[in-house]
């Protein structure tokens, strides 16, 4: 299973000149400055991009926790490619999401454990941006994300789900309807948890259509297995709060990691935490400021139920951006 996305942020690879050189040494490749980092037990996934046939193309590198290359491969279509999740399946492979076409498909593949592909192929409709990927407890997988320029203004989430050999069970469409919203808006995706009952939540930023002052407010939706609408539900802690992660808590609830503008009218960013119960609830709601911006890439709880917080701040010494850690 995958354990901690490592790095989010391409400027935590390619921010400083140490970082650069490093991982040009154990990754050579001609990138472009893109990069995911993903941990998979004893072995660490990195994702990257290169243009030397003309076109993006997708490479994916394992590499030991000693940073050893065990293969390298480069993946994609005739069109530029970007990678965006990867998950360890439960059949020892792993699946790798991205886009294909300037965004406008979305682009599946499946390596096995010595990086030769299994599977390639683009899934959903011209529009669909299913750039997250999950395998549920049963074997089965969802991609979710969202749809998106269909109609300009009214973007929905987007999930479709498959077996474990990628035959469609099901796709459904969830709109951003709730008592507090106007008609209109947009709604993104970020991740989800999957409950003992089997159903799931969806984490997403919802955004108002013709929203002069660009308010954008936490969303989070329930669906059953067969993917079925449960409910809608909205908070945010103030006027711009763009949520990122959510992590099941030790005791049953959800905390959920936002980057929020909402506290400062310079445009800094702060880091903003809430908790919410599996019924979307909120709790409580905390913000946190450095007087520099901040920005988050992931969020954990530890066994003594700390919250860990990995992102970018802000360095006004030297310039760039420098590796963000941070715990309650």
């Amino acid at each position: 299973m995958k354990k901690i996305l490592l790095i989010l942020f391409s400027q935590l690879l390619f921010t400083n000149t140490w970082g650069q050189e490093y991982f040009q040494q154990i990754y050579n490749q001609s990138g472009t400055g893109e990069c995911l980092f993903f941990q998979f037990d004893s072995n660490y996934l990195l994702l990257g991009m290169t243009d030397e046939s003309g076109d993006n193309d997708i490479t994916v590198t394992l590499l030991t926790t000693n940073f050893e290359v065990q293969w390298s491969n480069k993946i994609g279509s005739t069109q530029d490619d970007k990678p965006f999740d990867a998950i360890l399946t439960s059949k020892g492979t792993f699946l790798i999401t991205g886009y294909s076409g300037n965004g406008s498909k979305t682009l599946i593949v499946e390596l096995d454990v010595n990086g030769n592909i299994l599977n390639q192929f683009t899934l959903g409709s011209f529009h669909d941006r299913l750039k997250l990927v999950h395998e549920t407890t049963e074997g089965d997988y969802l991609f979710y994300g969202e749809l998106e320029g269909l109609v300009p203004g009214h973007n929905k989430v987007s999930v479709l789900k498959t077996d474990s050999n990628f035959n469609i069970i099901w796709k459904y469409y969830y709109d951003y309807e709730s008592s507090t919203d106007i008609i209109g808006g947009e709604m993104y995706a970020r991740r989800l948890v999957e409950l003992s009952d089997g159903s799931y939540l969806i984490l997403g930023n919802y955004t108002e259509l013709n929203n002069a002052s660009n308010n954008r407010r936490t969303r989070l939706l329930k669906i059953n297995k067969e993917g079925d609408l449960q409910w809608v539900k909205g908070f945010h802690g103030g006027r711009m709060d763009n949520v990122m992660d959510v992590v099941l808590s030790q005791d049953e609830n959800l905390i959920i990691v936002a980057q929020s503008n909402s506290f400062n009218s310079d445009g800094r960013s702060d880091i903003l935490i809430m908790k919410s119960t599996l019924e979307g609830e909120l709790m409580w709601s905390k913000a946190y400021s450095s007087g520099i911006s901040m920005e988050v890439a992931q969020l954990l709880e530890d066994d003594d139920e700390n919250i860990l917080v990995a992102g970018t701040i802000s360095n006004s010494i030297h310039g760039g951006d420098d590796i963000l850690l941070f715990m309650t």
